[in-house]
């Protein structure tokens, strides 16, 4: 499909997108705005898309500034309307539809999402330790995290994140979390 054919037709899901108008949904959710799309498009933005942009959410669960590819970012984008919901993951290069999650956001406990996140950062061959990682906090359990971490630096050799130039895991982890007396 052409740049010139995106969005022409009504779109019922995220399912029914291609790689293209996916990562082009995605990045105007992260951004906040249509700007990309209507370049892309070479027009505005139909109507139909305008309003469906606004029934969707976008969650990033991680992502690392890393010369380590393949994966730079991983997240959630969820269709509150049909309460469908897919990862899509963001390498050095592009943005790409990644698989549909099973349950909807009221299914989507801090378990399941951690099973998401430790699928992915497995596949991405740890790189989460070599560059400067941004975790959602939010959503991303810290113990689980935390024992990841651990291994992944201890299996790497650092002592340290980022290479070992960063700071050590416990400062990491505080100063993303907060102080352990914080955790709820």
């Amino acid at each position: 499909m052409s740049d010139e054919a995106l969005f022409r037709q009504y779109k019922e899901s995220l399912r029914s997108l291609n790689e293209g108008e996916f990562r082009l949904v995605i990045e105007a959710l992260r951004e906040d705005s249509t700007d990309g799309l209507e370049e892309a498009i070479g027009d505005v933005c139909p109507a139909w898309l305008e309003n469906w942009l606004e029934s969707l959410e976008v969650e990033e669960l991680y992502s690392v500034d890393s010369d380590e590819p393949p994966v730079t970012g991983f997240g959630l984008v969820w269709d509150r309307g049909t309460d469908e919901r897919w990862t899509y993951l963001k390498s050095t290069d592009d943005l790409f539809h990644g698989e549909k999650v099973k349950c909807g956001r009221s299914g989507l406990t801090p378990e399941k999402i951690w099973k998401l996140v430790q699928e992915d950062l497995e596949e991405a061959g740890s790189n989460v330790v070599y560059g400067d990682a941004s975790i959602n906090a939010a959503l991303v359990p810290r113990a689980e995290l935390e024992a990841y971490l651990r291994k992944a630096l201890a299996e790497a050799g650092f002592s340290r994140m980022e290479a070992d130039s960063g700071l050590p895991l416990p400062e990491w982890i505080e100063q993303l979390y907060g102080a352990e007396a914080e955790r709820s």
